[in-house]
């Protein structure tokens, strides 16, 4: 018997792509439901994504962001997600690592649930910050 998932999963990926470009296209326009994003100059956000999928059973909120070290020295970053209506979270990037660096020109990207939220945001705001690695 054939699953439908693959061809469902293209669906949802397109509808989510979809929100996603109507919503960097009001924050252009500066129109409420914007993404606002605010990046260290030494770091690059190359791809953000959020979608809701089922994290220990429950339906949850994940974002998918790609962070690019852009200097020429190795980093650690810190990415910090806000919803106005909703929670604020912030992850570290790389999560682990010995030490805990992006090299220069290196990328990592981590999906990650926001688990007391469970429905698309009307707009959020995303910053990236450089720490000190550990």
């Amino acid at each position: 018997m054939r699953t439908d998932r693959g061809r469902w999963g293209r669906v949802l990926g397109a509808v989510v792509t979809a929100v996603a470009l109507l919503a960097a296209g009001a924050a252009a326009s500066g129109e409420p439901g914007a993404i606002s994003y605010r990046v260290t100059p030494s770091a690059k956000i190359t791809k953000v994504s959020y979608y809701l999928d089922k994290y220990k059973g429950t339906e949850t909120l994940f974002f998918e962001i790609a962070v690019k070290n852009m200097s020429d020295q190795p980093k650690r970053f810190r990415v910090f997600v806000d919803i106005p209506d909703g929670p604020s979270a912030a992850y570290y990037y790389p999560l682990a690592g010995k030490p805990p660096v992006l090299k220069p020109g290196q990328e990592v990207s981590e999906k990650l649930p926001l688990v007391i939220y469970n429905r698309l945001p009307s707009a959020f705001s995303l910053a990236v910050d450089e720490i000190e690695a550990l």
